[in-house]
């Protein structure tokens, strides 16, 4: 595997919306991931219209009110990665710690401990 460059991360999860109505949805990242890409259903959402962006945090500002796909491009260095959490290079190896807030070093998702998937 190429230790040079990016690493390319793409991230589809079906997602839903148990309000009823459109509301904000926010989703935890790292000041080091790069965002290349960030689909709803397939269409590509645009910064500053559809959602914000800040050094550790996405808000998609209006998802749809049901189920929805989510898709997130992101860039990640991982040989570059110091802090042992998401995915990082220790020893020669790559290696992953999700727990409890890891995830976020990888791609932006709802990454915190009060968030349960099933």
């Amino acid at each position: 595997l190429p230790s040079c460059r990016p690493w390319t991360t793409p991230q589809v999860c079906r997602m839903s919306s148990k309000s009823g109505s459109s509301v904000p949805m926010m989703l935890n990242g790292d000041a080091s991931l790069e965002l290349k890409g960030l689909y709803v259903d397939g269409k590509p959402l645009v910064e500053g219209v559809d959602y914000d962006l800040s050094e550790k945090e996405l808000l998609i500002k209006s998802p749809p009110s049901g189920d929805f796909v989510l898709g997130c491009i992101t860039d990640i260095e991982p040989q570059n990665n110091t802090s042992l959490n998401g995915l990082y290079k220790s020893d020669g190896n790559f290696c992953s710690q999700c727990e409890a807030e890891g995830f976020r070093c990888i791609t932006y998702y709802p990454d915190r401990p009060d968030v349960m998937t099933k």
